[in-house]
């Protein structure tokens, strides 16, 4: 799925984590992120000031995917 981060405290957020050297899957959950129709395809995009992703949070459906898939908790 497409996906386009307005604001810098989101991209910071998200360009520090796919920095880091570890390279497990990334599990992100977008939060108040709008739907965004363009060319027949579909994005979703945040809203500057209300949007929140949580990258490999500790929510018990992440821990239970990411346990499905391997990855270390």
């Amino acid at each position: 799925m497409k996906c386009t981060l307005f604001g810098a405290e989101l991209v910071s957020q998200f360009n520090t984590f796919l920095l880091r050297s570890n390279v497990e899957p990334l599990v992100m959950v977008a939060q108040l992120f709008k739907p965004n129709f363009y060319l027949e395809e579909t994005s979703i995009q945040s809203t500057f000031h209300s949007s929140l992703i949580l990258l490999n949070s500790n929510y018990a459906e992440v821990k239970q995917f990411r346990k499905s898939e391997g990855c270390f908790l």
